[in-house]
C-alpha cells in the first residue's frame, strides 16, 4: 500500500458563533497547539482524505462531567457522516476494544458529541487501510494512547500506517488541539480552522509536503558523511517486509523498547554534554526584563546549600 499524499482534518463550524480568537502555542517538543472559541454542540471535524485509501478512526477521552474515560459511540449519520455520544468505557468492560469507524472517498465529517463540561485528553487515532485502530480498555477502565514502544495498541504488522490527534475542549468553549509527531511519524497530518484564523493555523506538516518527501529526507540524513553517527538513527526507520517505510519513531520510544537501553543512541549526546559542562561557554538568561550572565557549572547548588538573594 502506498500513501499518495496527506490526510488533512479541517475544523469547521456550522452554527452562528462568536468571533473566534485563535492563537497557536508551542506544546512539547515543537508540537503546536491551536486555540479556538467554539460552540461545543456544533463543532465538526471535516476530514479531507488524500491517501487514496480507506481511513478508519477511533475517538476517546476523559469526560469532564464524570471524571471517567469515555469513547465515541456512533448513534446517527450515514456514509461519511458520523454523529453520536460519549459512552462510558465501563459499558465495554475491561480489555475490550473501542469501536472504530471507517470511510472511503475524499471527505468525511465527525461531529464531536455535545458535552457541557468538555472533554480532556481527547484522542482521535487514525489508520489508513483495511484494519482499524486496536485500542483496548485497561483493567482500571482507562484508555492508553498509541505508542511505538507498546505496539499492541496499534498492530504495526497488520496495519502499520497510523497516527493520532490530541485535543481538549473545556466548559469555557475553548478547543486546544495538536498533531502528534512527537512519538512517531506515520503520515502527514495538517490541522487548520475554517474560517482561517489570524494566528495558530495551520499546524502539523506543512501543506504540500508529501509522505514520500519526508521519508526521502530522513534517508538522506542517515546516509550523510558529515556526521558518521547519523547511521545510529537507522533503527528508527521501520519498514514492512518488502522494505517500504512504515514510520519513523522517536529515539526515546526506540530506547524504551526491550533490549534497546544500551543502543548507541542512548549515549549519542554524551560527548557534547560532557564538553559543554567541562568547558562551558558564557550563558545569558533574560527573564522579566532582567538579564543574568554566567557560566554553566557542575556544582549542585541544593547539595551545597547555596543561597540566591539570601534564600536557599
Amino acid at each position: 500500500m502506498r500513501l499518495q499524499d496527506t490526510l488533512t482534518p479541517l475544523l469547521r463550524k456550522q452554527q452562528r458563533r462568536e468571533r473566534r480568537r485563535c492563537q497557536g502555542r508551542q506544546d512539547r517538543l515543537a508540537c503546536e497547539r491551536l486555540e479556538l472559541r467554539a460552540m461545543l454542540s456544533s463543532l465538526p471535524f471535516v476530514f479531507t482524505n488524500q491517501t487514496g485509501e480507506s481511513v478508519q478512526f477511533a475517538l476517546y477521552g476523559l469526560d469532564n462531567a464524570t471524571g471517567q474515560w469515555a469513547y465515541f459511540q456512533r448513534d446517527s449519520g450515514t456514509d461519511n457522516s458520523f454523529s453520536g455520544r460519549l459512552a462510558p468505557v465501563q459499558e465495554l468492560g475491561a480489555g475490550k476494544p473501542l469501536p472504530s469507524y471507517s470511510f472511503t472517498g475524499t471527505t468525511a465529517t465527525l461531529v464531536l458529541p455535545d458535552s457541557p463540561s468538555g472533554l480532556s485528553s481527547g484522542t482521535i487515532v487514525i489508520t489508513v487501510g483495511d484494519t482499524g485502530p486496536n485500542i483496548t480498555t485497561s483493567s482500571s477502565f482507562t484508555v492508553p494512547r498509541p505508542s511505538p514502544s507498546n505496539p499492541s495498541l496499534v498492530n504495526a504488522t497488520t496495519n502499520p500506517y497510523y497516527d493520532f490527534i490530541e485535543f481538549t475542549y473545556d466548559a469555557g468553549d475553548n478547543l486546544y488541539i495538536n498533531t502528534t509527531q512527537v512519538d512517531q511519524f506515520g503520515f502527514p497530518i495538517t490541522l487548520t480552522a475554517s474560517p482561517t484564523p489570524q494566528h495558530g493555523a495551520p499546524v502539523g506538516v506543512t501543506p504540500g509536503v508529501s509522505r514520500d518527501a519526508i521519508f526521502q529526507a530522513f534517508s538522506a540524513f542517515l546516509g550523510q558523511t558529515a556526521d558518521p553517527s547519523a547511521s545510529d538513527f537507522q533503527p528508527l526507520l521501520q519498514t514492512t517486509g518488502t522494505g517500504s517505510p512504515n514510520r519513523i519513531i522517536a529515539p526515546g520510544q526506540y530506547l524504551a523498547m526491550p533490549g534497546n537501553a544500551t543502543d548507541p543512541l542512548a549515549s549519542y549526546f554524551d560527548a557534547a554534554v560532557h564538553s559543554f559542562f567541562t568547558s562551558p561557554p558564557p550563558l545569558s538568561l533574560v527573564a522579566s526584563g532582567s538579564t543574568f550572565v554566567g557560566t554553566a557549572t557542575t556544582r549542585n547548588p541544593v547539595a551545597h546549600g547555596d543561597l540566591v538573594n539570601g534564600v536557599p
